[in-house]
């Protein structure tokens, strides 16, 4: 269960709590005992002094308060309770059902009055009503409270993210390697390194579909489960420079997100250089070999040849040994 569930149903267990503020005992103890057992947790004051002290020492969701203490005007804590605890239900209850008390207790911030002698059933019909405004109320305000901070952490968020991309982008721009991505068939960034291997500007580049200047055998090379696994592909492809020359690269190659969607990112570098020199090298050894097959051969040769000579010169002997004789 996470922090915010877990205090939603806490609010929901917790009771609602009523301040019963009339310096009429009666009234008290009847309006007492009827809310506690309608299950509001209930407290009592009898002057408007005693009931600004309950206010301060902690928040009650509803006060009935009598329009007339013995100490002072109900309608006079109203501008307390409030900047108390503005989200606080005040109903005042008086026994002048006159329209300018009515109208005074209204704009001094209460929710509604009600005249003795009270009928009970009206009674819990308006705190009931009372008590579910406030609830909507607050609840709004939590929810927009946390659109907000929803809206500051990914409005803080989007800024990192837009701060990193702009870092992201110095240093590939900086890098001595192209670097490109595609996405649906054409390129949507590359950096300088990229553009002047080509010989071409940014903007040309970015215009055009990406076979004008990579083989389509490039994407073909990239199946669609190694797209799944996004791992790396190594290819070598030769590309003709916007000066003609032959060109030799060798792109490194993955699928990465760009802008919420599948895109293809590359890393590529010019080893024609380095294809010459192997070219070169794999010649030289073609050589040597040959070299060596010729001298093998000679050598095998002259071997034979001086087998053959020793043959005949054993024959000459013989023939001079016969002959003597």
């Amino acid at each position: 269960m996470n922090e915010k569930t877990r205090k939603k149903e806490e609010e929901m267990t917790e009771k609602e709590s009523i301040l019963i503020v009339d310096d009429d005992e009666s009234t008290l103890k009847t309006m007492a005992l009827i809310f506690d057992k309608k299950g509001y947790e209930t407290e009592t004051a009898v002057t408007g002094r005693e009931a600004i002290e309950r206010a301060r020492e902690r928040f009650f969701n509803l006060v009935f308060l009598d329009i007339k203490l013995s100490d002072m005007e109900g309608v006079e804590l109203l501008a307390p309770f409030k900047e108390m605890h503005p989200d606080m239900v005040v109903i005042i209850i008086t026994g002048y059902a006159s329209l300018e008390t009515a109208v005074r207790a209204l704009n001094e911030g209460a929710a509604a009055y009600i005249t003795k002698p009270l009928n009970m059933d009206e009674v819990l019909v308006t705190v009931r009503e009372g008590l579910e405004k406030q609830r909507l109320v607050r609840e709004n305000r939590t929810l927009y409270q946390e659109a907000q901070r929803e809206l500051v952490e990914r409005k803080r968020a989007e800024e990192e993210l837009k701060k990193s991309e702009k870092r992201y982008r110095s240093l590939v721009e900086d890098i001595n390697d192209g670097y490109f991505i595609i996405q649906n068939g054409k390129f949507v960034y590359v950096n300088k390194a990229f553009a002047n291997l080509l010989g071409y500007t940014k903007k040309i580049i970015l215009r055009r579909e990406f076979s004008r200047f990579l083989p389509q055998k490039y994407l073909e090379g990239l199946s669609k489960d190694d797209l799944k696994r996004e791992q790396d592909r190594e290819h070598e492809f030769e590309i003709s420079s916007k000066d003609g020359g032959d060109l030799v690269l060798e792109i490194r190659s993955r699928v990465v997100d760009y802008d919420g969607r599948s895109a293809i990112a590359g890393i590529c570098k010019d080893i024609t250089e380095r294809k010459r020199t192997e070219m070169a090298l794999r010649e030289k050894v073609r050589e040597l070999e040959r070299w060596y097959e010729l001298t093998v051969d000679r050598e095998v040769k002259m071997t034979r040849l001086k087998k053959r000579i020793q043959e005949l010169e054993s024959k000459l002997k013989l023939m001079r040994e016969i002959q003597s004789h």
